[in-house]
């Protein structure tokens, strides 16, 4: 290289403009410019449209302390100070650039989120984070990293983590009591509602033929645990309630009745029987 960093025309490498810019450890001016003091969105847009593969670029070697190998310049970008308004923009720009980004894990076994969440950023960039991320193998774990960090948020902040691709997992993330996170926001009256009509408009849905929907009905009656839930969606009036018992099927195959743990199993047959407007009766008959 020449003093000014121009390749001389005599040297027999071809290099792009993106790989002469790279330094020695994989750092590119997106992985510099996101490091420290977050650049602004506009530098990181001008950056992306230029060199666009560069948000997907991981550092190559640890710097001294050895915690910055293999991070994308997303994960520099979530670290540091509390972010302001522009930070949160430039990260989100970072996610559209790389949405493979968010599901992403660095060298220390974080993911982004929870890089996220000790920093601080608010809700609309971890629903970006969250929403990239979704159908991977371990957004449960990231679900339960908002299960665990942020209960005084819970519910009352996340209702839009109810959009129906995420409620089968909301189902199966559990605490250590077996109470999943779909419980603990049906547990606050103010989004109860929210909970059972997002549960029901995936329901519904899952015995139209034409519509796409995520199996948390066959989930939900497999959860003894949830039966006060299933109970609240059998009741409700939009809740195809016949059919959802006798035609709804998972992936498999399998109808609802058929797949039900006892406790589901009672709940669903004390609402097909009779309307759900009689109980069986324990005791001796009185003649």
């Amino acid at each position: 290289m020449e003093a000014h960093g121009k390749v001389p025309e005599y040297a027999d490498i071809e290099l792009s403009a993106s790989e002469m810019m790279i330094d020695e450890r994989g750092m590119t001016p997106l992985h510099v410019a996101m490091a420290g003091t977050r650049a602004s969105v506009e530098i990181v847009e001008a950056l992306l449209e230029a060199f666009p593969a560069w948000a997907s670029c991981r550092v190559a070697s640890a710097n001294g302390n050895g915690q910055s190998e293999g991070f994308l310049p997303l994960h520099f970008a979530l670290q540091g100070r509390a972010p302001t308004d522009k930070d949160c923009a430039a990260v989100e720009g970072l996610i559209r650039a790389y949405p493979e980004a968010a599901a992403s894990e660095e060298a220390l076994d974080f993911f982004s989120l929870e890089l996220a969440l000790s920093t601080g950023f608010p809700v609309s960039t971890l629903r970006a984070l969250l929403m990239s991320c979704r159908g991977r193998s371990h957004a449960p774990r990231e679900l339960q990293l908002l299960f665990q960090c942020h209960p005084d948020d819970r519910p009352a902040g996340w209702v839009w983590l109810l959009e129906a691709p995420l409620l089968p997992a909301f189902l199966t993330v559990v605490d250590e009591e077996g109470y999943s996170v779909l419980g603990t926001l049906f547990d606050d009256a103010e989004r109860r509602q929210d909970v059972i009509e997002a549960l029901v408009t995936d329901a519904n849905a899952s015995i139209a033929k034409d519509k796409v929907h995520w199996y948390s009905w066959t989930k939900l009656v497999s959860r003894d645990q949830d039966v006060a839930i299933l109970t609240a969606v059998l009741e409700s009036e939009a809740a195809d309630v016949w059919r959802l018992v006798f035609e709804a099927r998972d992936e498999k195959g399998r109808r609802a009745i058929d797949i039900a743990t006892p406790a589901c199993r009672q709940a669903l047959k004390r609402q097909v029987l009779f309307c759900g407007r009689y109980s069986f009766v324990q005791h001796s008959p009185n003649y």
